[in-house]
């Protein structure tokens, strides 16, 4: 992998360096002339200014990143070697870019990958951004505005839709990929960053074809700013070391563990510690298998009810799967859950391509009927990967099961309005009284439901059905057949209540509005307040409780 650049005019070797900066004035000018002065003649630098705008819905960071793989396929047709830099997010903008080229995001590759020889970060949070103390303002807009505009700020955040999928489509291009698709990655962080932790890094570790420098008394910014002799004497001969180099030796691979993960998500008002889970944690961590089982908080319907709450939790999840994946083979990855649980894993899958099970098994599911399975089937998110007669990497579909109780209110009810509450709710509905319809040959569930309420099918006989559960995680054919009768009424208020959603939410709207003429007229009569205030307080106490 050579990296010196000749003379044009010689038509022996032509380089281009494109530089892909961060968000805001990251004061990189002087670091460029430096790169421009070393590069030499025979190399052009080129800097590409990224536009995404945090708060905006258009410019996004796969957006920039379309672009450049756009421009260097272009550009790059009389180049014979590209060397790609980004700082902050301009680094993550710099590895889409190549996935991309790379044909990893399912399309056709471009030409230019195969000329790059390295990738330099500059202090990128590879797990994506995490907000600090001193932001609780924008934490806040952050999470009232997210459930209904999908921002710039919400795909590189950590756990964030498109930085999660960007994270294991590259640690799974660099396992997968040719050693000539693979460039050397050079990984520059600021001892002072307080942007990039250990935890950013350990996605590098993974790399067998990456080096990590460190620079003493540099923050996040400094790593660009050069305007000073004393900053570019502590700073750019660790930079030119990175930039121009040749390759160090690589540090050694942390191997990938494929011992089996079953990741189990409990629902709305329980928590990890509940029997049935605890009982599962039990059962399947025998042998070498890793459980993941986290606490995702205690919170009532009142809170499922709001999508800021149930997207947050989505983002726990997915910054969770993340981390889970970089040290161990998604091929093993399978998938227990209930009620809320359901949705952070369907939400999810829907937004990350790159999330996948082998097999799936949900029970009391708060999931629309008409969520898109096939589309995930067809995107390859649910199976895995392996070895076939010929040892060549070969996909097999997984399995999903969908387990029905017959007396599930929060289902039956909570979830039959909120689906009804379209576009804003769509992911929600009635799955797990109704089932899933348009899913044959994706989704198995039996004509028979299980009985008792909404953690029936998980809790009966003191989780006398682990083994059974255990047996469908582990090779996917689910083993016994309930045979309770479905309740006709929650079949008829799944129909029903959806289409008096809207009805029901503007007439509480207007009473919550008299309420505010009631307070401010001064009418405080105490029938007006019981006949304005009464509605609200009994649809807040319901959800508080149910």
């Amino acid at each position: 992998m050579t990296i010196e650049a000749t003379d044009v005019a010689t038509g022996v070797k032509t380089k281009l360096i494109v530089f892909v900066p961060g968000i805001g004035r990251d004061r990189s000018d002087a670091f460029l002339e430096l790169v421009r002065e070393r590069a030499g003649s025979g190399t052009t630098v080129v800097a590409r200014p990224q536009r995404v705008k945090p708060w905006s819905v258009r410019r996004t960071p796969d957006l920039e990143a379309a672009n450049l793989d756009a421009y260097l396929e272009r550009n790059t047709h009389d180049v014979d070697e590209i060397v790609l830099i980004g700082h902050s997010l301009g680094g993550l903008i710099v590895r889409s870019a190549w996935l991309k080229g790379t044909g990893s995001e399912r399309r056709e590759p471009s030409a230019w990958p195969v000329k790059l020889s390295r990738i330099v970060l500059l202090g990128v949070p590879n797990g994506g951004f995490k907000f600090r103390r001193g932001v609780t303002f924008l934490k806040l807009l952050y999470a009232l505005a997210s459930p209904f505009f999908d921002f710039a700020i919400e795909h590189a955040k950590s756990g964030g839709y498109w930085v999660t999928n960007l994270r294991i489509l590259w640690l799974v291009a660099f396992r997968i990929l040719p050693d000539p698709m693979r460039p050397y990655v050079a990984e520059v962080i600021g001892v002072d960053d307080v942007l990039v932790t250990g935890d950013d890094l350990t996605d590098s570790d993974q790399l067998s074809d990456a080096v990590t420098f460190r620079i003493d008394a540099t923050d996040h910014r400094g790593l660009v700013d050069l305007r000073t002799d004393d900053e570019v004497k502590l700073r750019w001969p660790t930079l030119e070391r990175a930039i121009f180099g040749a390759p160090e030796p690589t540090r050694r691979l942390a191997p990938l563990s494929h011992k089996r993960v079953y990741f189990i998500y409990h629902g709305i008002r329980a928590s990890a510690h509940d029997d049935w889970v605890a009982a599962m944690r039990a059962e399947l961590a025998t042998g070498r298998a890793k459980v993941v089982a986290p606490d995702t908080g205690y919170f009532s319907a009142f809170e499922f009810a709001l999508p800021f709450v149930r997207n947050r939790k989505a983002h726990q999840f997915l910054e969770k799967y993340g981390d889970v994946a970089v040290t161990h083979d998604p091929d093993n990855f399978a998938f227990l859950g209930h009620s809320n649980g359901t949705y952070m894993l369907g939400r999810s899958m829907l937004r990350v391509p790159a999330v996948r099970f082998r097999n799936i098994l949900l029970a009391g599911t708060v999931l629309n009927p008409n969520f898109d399975w096939e589309l995930l089937r067809r995107r390859r998110q649910i199976g895995s990967y392996g070895p076939n007669k010929n040892g060549l990497r070969e996909w097999k579909d997984g399995a999903v099961h969908n387990e029905r109780v017959r007396i599930d209110v929060p289902v039956g009810v909570l979830s039959a309005f909120l689906g009804g509450l379209k576009p804003f709710n769509a992911t929600v509905g009635t799955g797990g009284t109704a089932g899933f319809v348009n899913a044959d040959g994706v989704v198995s569930q039996d004509d028979g439901f299980y009985r008792g309420g909404h953690a029936g099918a998980l809790s009966t006989s003191e989780m006398a059905r682990r083994e059974e559960i255990a047996a469908f995680l582990r090779i996917g054919k689910p083993a016994d057949h309930p045979t309770e009768k479905p309740s006709d009424f929650f079949g008829w208020v799944g129909r029903v209540v959806p289409m008096l959603s809207w009805i029901i939410i503007g007439l509480l709207v207007a009473l919550l509005g008299l309420l505010v003429v009631v307070l401010w007229t001064g009418g405080l009569e105490w029938w007006s307040l019981l006949v304005v205030g009464g509605p609200l307080l009994v649809a807040y106490v319901l959800l508080r409780t149910v």
